[in-house]
Order: C-alpha cells, then structure tokens, then sequence
C-alpha cells in the first residue's frame, strides 16, 4: 500500500527519479501547509480541524509544535527566518518570529484597519 497517491503524472517531476516515498508522520485530520525549518532541519505543518501545527524532526519524530493556532495554514519562510501563516478563524496572517524559541505574534485585519496594538509575545 502506497503512503502517496499520485493523480497526476508531472507530480513525479518533483521528485529525483527512483525517490522512495517515506510516511513521515500520521494521526492528523487535515494536513496542510508544510514549511521546512532549515534552524534544526525539521517540517512544520497544520492539522487543520484540530487547531495544531505539527513538527517532525528526524531524530525526534512527530510532535504538536504548537496548539490552539485557529486553523493556521499556508505557511511561509521570509528570508530573515520569520514564519508566516493565515489563521481562518481570526480571519488575519499572524507573523512569528522564530528567534529563541519566542513566538511573537503581530496580526493584521484582512480590511487594512490601523489596530491600536500590534500583537502579542506568547510563549
């Protein structure tokens, strides 16, 4: 039994020819958005419906990296190795800063409205 199902043939081109398919993690609902950390050489991704971002390392396996994320997705790395995503529930990009092991959330409304705080330091 195949861990990838491949509906479309140029798919394949993504890949170096005879890659093996490796499953690298399991139990979520709805995965989305995976980003590579290139810090500790790990994948973050969403599950979706349950609110977590999931991590896989090589060494450590699966984790929840982070819970209660309002079904954070479409992540994405900026270039000084700030970690961007789009929460669906807040309906706003929430802005985290990947700097010892400090999340730093700043959000924006989706209507360009000046907010009177510019977000919050969580642990």
């Amino acid at each position: 039994m195949s861990c990838v199902d491949i509906f479309d043939e140029r798919a394949l081109s993504l890949a170096p020819a005879g890659a093996q398919w490796e499953r690298l993690a399991s139990g979520a609902i709805w995965s989305e958005g995976p980003v590579w950390m290139f810090e500790d050489q790990s994948v973050l991704w969403s599950d979706i419906p349950n609110k977590r971002m999931l991590r896989w390392h090589p060494t450590e396996g699966q984790s929840v990296w982070r819970d209660h994320v309002e079904y954070a997705n479409g992540h994405y790395r900026e270039a000084d190795g700030a970690l961007l995503h789009c929460s669906h529930d807040g309906k706003r990009a929430i802005d985290g800063v990947m700097r010892n092991e400090l999340y730093i959330c700043a959000s924006t409304s989706s209507y360009r409205i000046r907010l009177n705080t510019h977000g919050i330091q969580t642990p």
